[in-house]
């Protein structure tokens, strides 16, 4: 990946004046030009040599590089000032490229007062310390699928089951790559000399670990959360052989309770679209009209089908296909979408790209984009119509059931929210999302596995 000299500051340490509530915000919104722009932060070493800015979830972000036969993309740690009992945190993550082999970190939080809590060096009296960062294990194993990750927490605590922390998998925690999650996060001390601490998960507002019982201090230790741990490191002391790259966004902690994951559209609320928009929004498919709006009731064009169709099948750049397009934002796409055959345009050498799109042209755009099969005729009302072989082709596939029981209505108009209707569809994405779940003190959600690396992690400076 090209990496940039200049990066954005990272979790700025900041003060609600209401309540005069220590918090750690950033959004990744505001580059900061510095040659050390890591170096407000305790271990921050070169990580800005790995990372640079992206698109993020909300404006920018910060993409983090692993490279290949090297362990660590980024470290630095946050203080919390003063040190709470209790702490949330929130951010939104995407693998964008993570084939890996074996199991590693990601960010969260910590209370590192001397060597322990990391690195195989268990809590012991006189050198406290713990961690509960957030756990990845190899891309396809734990139950993912192909190409999928199971997150998870890895726990330094007192009840541990040896040197190295305990691997706690979350349930459900199967994510997938180039899609943003909100990840959510929960550490709650114990009473000093007793197992009464907790630690709590969430992704996009579904709780997938609820894990009580804890122990993080003994009697006399005045020990609490003290970091927020932005750590993105692999392994273990095996490598991967090829660069992990991973995207964070708008990352936040805070002591007032949980954070929830943002609305990223407020004008989609009442429509019954909404979770196909939301979703397509996660997976960098649909990027809003404008600043948080999805414009969910307008009329999509010919050159928003395009970029629907480029991004959702990450299409490669074709060449200059047609002469009304030269300069418009949709040009790329609407040559990769020509160079994959799946538009020849609206004749005499042009595209159309303001033109409205209709149900007919809607269905042919799909057909050829994801090469359906033919299928049996469904609908009256498109009897001898150009694209009556496309209509039943996405009726056979389950991407419509028409307008009413028996018509199409092929020249009706298609909306950008009912678009997003018809792509999930198309992808095979799953309707709806997870239920959030409420997990009492006593409830249990997750699952204790055997550590699959032997832990190494590089020494940090004095944390004193």
């Amino acid at each position: 990946m090209r990496i940039r000299a200049v990066f954005l500051s990272l979790l700025a340490i900041t003060m609600l004046a209401a309540t005069a509530v220590p918090l750690v915000a950033e959004p990744f919104d505001e580059p900061e030009v510095s040659e050390d722009p890591w170096a407000g932060f305790d271990d921050a070493r070169d990580d800005a040599d790995r990372t640079e800015a992206v698109r993020g979830y909300a404006g920018e972000g910060a993409q983090v590089e692993v490279p290949a036969f090297t362990h660590r993309g980024s470290g630095g740690l946050a203080l919390l000032d003063p040190v709470p009992d209790e702490a949330w945190f929130r951010y939104y993550l995407r693998l964008d490229e993570w084939d890996a082999s074996s199991s590693g970190k990601l960010p969260g939080l910590a209370g590192l007062y001397g060597s322990s809590g990391r690195g195989c060096i268990p809590s012991a009296e006189g050198n406290p310390g713990w961690s509960a960062r957030t756990l990845f294990e190899a891309t396809g194993t734990q139950g993912a699928g192909e190409g999928q990750v199971r997150l998870g927490t890895y726990l330094y605590h007192l009840g541990q089951e040896g040197t190295c922390g305990d691997f706690i998998l979350w349930d459900p925690g199967v994510v997938e790559q180039d899609r943003w999650y909100c990840v959510e996060g929960r550490v709650a001390m114990n009473t000093p000399g007793s197992d009464d601490g907790r630690v709590d998960a969430w992704i996009d507002g579904t709780q997938v670990l609820a894990w009580p019982g804890v122990g993080f201090r003994r009697d006399g230790e005045e020990i609490g959360v003290r970091q927020f741990w932005m750590n993105v490191y692999f392994g273990g002391s095996v490598v991967n052989a090829s660069d992990l790259e991973t995207s964070i966004d708008d990352l936040k902690v805070s002591t007032e309770g949980r954070l929830g994951c943002l609305d990223p559209f407020t004008d989609d609320n009442q429509s019954v679209h909404e979770g196909e928009l939301e979703e397509l929004y996660a997976r960098s498919i649909l990027l809003g009209c404008d600043d948080q709006l999805a414009c969910p009731a307008a009329n999509l064009t010919r050159a928003q089908m395009a970029a629907f169709l480029s991004r959702a099948l990450n299409l490669p750049a074709g060449p200059d296909a047609f002469g009304d397009d030269d300069g418009t934002w949709a040009e790329a796409n609407i040559n990769a979408l020509a160079a994959a055959g799946i538009t020849s345009g609206c004749g005499n050498g042009s595209f159309c790209p303001s033109e409205s799109v209709t149900r007919a042209q809607m269905a042919a755009f799909l057909r050829r984009a994801f090469d359906l099969p033919l299928g049996e005729d469904i609908f009256s009302d498109d009897d001898g119509s150009w694209a009556e072989v496309d209509i039943n082709a996405l009726a056979a596939a389950g991407i419509t059931v028409g307008c009413t029981a028996t018509d199409f209505c092929p020249e009706d108009l298609v909306t950008r929210a009912q678009m997003a209707s018809f792509l999930r569809r198309a992808l095979g994405i799953p309707a709806g999302g997870g239920t959030p779940l409420s997990a009492g003190p006593g409830d249990i959600i997750g699952e204790q596995v055997p550590a699959s690396f032997d832990d190494f992690d590089e020494p940090l400076p004095s944390v004193d």
